[in-house]
């Protein structure tokens, strides 16, 4: 159900001009990586080009609020200028 997930499958299909479902991300740390693996159906990525579509349509509007959260908040290099930033 990630979002980000489903934009990599979108812009593999996009620019290998094949059809892309099965996705691994890699996680690497310094001595080892980890592998998820995960798929997209059809249906699946089309609701993402919804979802996509909606969401760019709100930023050009600029009808879009911060969502503070302590945890996000903390490493937001925008924190400084926000008037919504959670402490």
């Amino acid at each position: 159900a990630d979002l980000q997930l489903s934009i990599y499958a979108l812009a593999a299909e996009q620019s290998l001009k094949k059809p892309c479902a099965r996705l691994t991300l890699l996680f690497l740390y310094e001595d080892e990586f980890a592998a998820q693996e995960t798929e997209r159906t059809d249906g699946q990525l089309r609701d993402a080009k919804v979802q996509i579509s909606s969401i760019y349509e709100r930023i050009q509007k600029r009808d879009f609020y911060p969502t503070p959260r302590a945890g996000l908040c903390r490493n937001c290099p925008y924190r400084t200028v926000c008037d919504s930033a959670a402490v």
